[in-house]
């Protein structure tokens, strides 16, 4: 028998690949899907029609062919701006745009084409519907607007979290504690250990199961995150091991324009107000004075092309 020898090297990237493979389901849960229906003017269903789906922010794009009911489906989608095209032989180029996507979504976008050369293009500019009837799902999507402008004690982005209904706050644990674990929240009436935070697909979750947290309390820095959904009920297979809820967050990516920011957040005791219930130790009848405190939060994003239309890159610290 012919043994087999593997090199440090060769044992690294065998575990990389499996440890991605092991990750692969969860991923699939970070994607969006574009799907719908082709017809012609007498809503009979064109078979055979080429699908272009295009990313508006980074130029990629992909292709796909309607079946035999007209029917089409492009999955496994980033979240972001896109533009969607319909060409068949014979008839007239349908576009849809802008189609936005966000963090594990469906976006129906359906097609009547006309008869006519195929160099013909009309346009249809308008976003999908809004209302979901693909799923039956209880979930609520933490855009990057409110994540962006929202004011967050300590920049902890999971306190948005309770703005949606079913989530609170536990009273065991109103901070931080040992800089490993945050907020305690319970969904869904569950226990505080029976919720899941995933990033990117990967659950994150503190060794005791609680939210996760850095040094500074926070997950990850503000500038970091895109968006992130809050579910709290009938969540799929995809989302097993947990009978309470899921909070999922992706990251933002790189575009074929280079963006960033510096930022600096201060705050000290100067600038606070003095606990009205505060009082003296030593004499319960004199008000104490604003315990000393300052903090400061730092930091910087990046994002752009490295090859453009093909590769890209993003980047971020906050301390």
């Amino acid at each position: 028998m012919k043994k087999i020898h593997f090199t440090y090297v060769q044992f690294f990237l065998l575990s990389f690949v499996l440890i991605g493979l092991m990750q692969a389901n969860g991923l699939l849960a970070q994607s969006s899907t574009i799907l719908g229906t082709v017809q012609d003017e007498t809503d009979a269903v064109l078979p055979g029609v080429s699908v272009t789906a295009t990313n508006l922010g980074t130029n990629q794009s992909r292709t796909v062919i309607s079946d035999d009911e007209g029917r089409y489906r492009v999955s496994q989608l980033s979240s972001g701006t896109y533009e969607v095209q319909a060409e068949l032989s014979g008839f007239s180029t349908g576009v849809r745009r802008p189609i936005v996507l966000v963090l594990d979504s469906q976006a129906v976008v359906n097609f009547s084409l006309s008869i006519g050369q195929i160099t013909e293009r009309v346009v249809v500019t308008g976003e999908a519907p809004l209302v979901e009837t693909t799923s039956a799902v209880t979930a609520n999507l933490v855009d990057d607007r409110q994540i962006r402008d929202l004011p967050l004690n300590g920049r902890d982005l999971v306190q948005l979290a309770l703005l949606q209904e079913g989530v609170v706050q536990n009273t065991k644990n109103l901070k931080t504690q040992g800089g490993n674990d945050g907020i305690f929240v319970s969904m869904a009436g569950a226990r505080i250990h029976q919720n899941a935070f995933l990033l990117d697909g990967t659950d994150i979750r503190g060794a005791r199961g609680n939210m996760p947290a850095g040094a500074a309390g926070s997950v990850a820095g503000i500038e970091t995150i895109k968006e992130f959904k809050v579910i709290t009920g009938a969540f799929s297979a995809e989302y097993g091991q947990f009978t309470g809820g899921v909070i999922t967050a992706i990251t933002k990516s790189g575009t074929n324009d280079l963006h960033g920011s510096v930022y600096e957040y201060h705050r000290n005791a100067a600038l606070d107000a003095r606990n009205f219930f505060d009082v003296d130790p030593q004499d319960p009848l004199t008000r104490s004075k604003v315990p000393n405190f300052i903090r400061n939060q730092f930091g910087f994003s990046l994002g752009g092309p490295v090859v453009k239309d093909k590769t890209f890159i993003f980047t971020s610290l906050e301390v």
